[in-house]
């Protein structure tokens, strides 16, 4: 029997400095199909998992300003007891590097956009992100 995961992440996305450097990244080391940049100053790639049968669509680019950083679209059935949940939940160390909102999306449940920045600064830049923390 098959559980029904419940607030599924429903689209992620990876930004840093260089969506070049990004999108060769992850092509190689977990063989991702990505489309073709597209011609946005984000240089925004899809990356299509559900039409290979398994995992979630998301999208490899460039950060439009500040450190790279990665975001997940969770699908919710209440956005503000989400958020009230995950405030309570994230550990005040980490608080600073953690980003969580309500985001709309039509014709769809409501959707929470959680974004977080990573605190390896080589690892961030490596995977073409700034060697800062968080922007703010």
């Amino acid at each position: 029997m098959k559980n029904k995961v419940r607030n599924p992440v429903v689209h992620f996305e990876v930004l840093g400095r260089d969506a070049s450097v990004l999108r060769k990244f992850y092509s190689e080391a977990f063989g991702w199909q990505l489309g073709p940049a597209d011609d946005s100053p984000l240089e925004y790639s899809m990356v299509h998992q559900k039409e290979q049968g398994s995992g979630i669509d998301g999208g490899i680019g460039k950060a439009p300003q500040g450190p790279g950083h990665v975001t997940f679209y969770v699908g919710v059935d209440d956005a503000q007891a989400a958020l009230d949940k995950v405030e309570a939940s994230v550990a005040r160390p980490f608080s600073h590097r953690f980003r969580c909102q309500a985001a709309s999306r039509s014709l769809s449940s409501p959707i929470l956009k959680a974004t977080w920045w990573g605190s390896s600064r080589s690892a961030s830049r490596s995977l073409g992100g700034e060697s800062r923390d968080s922007p703010r």
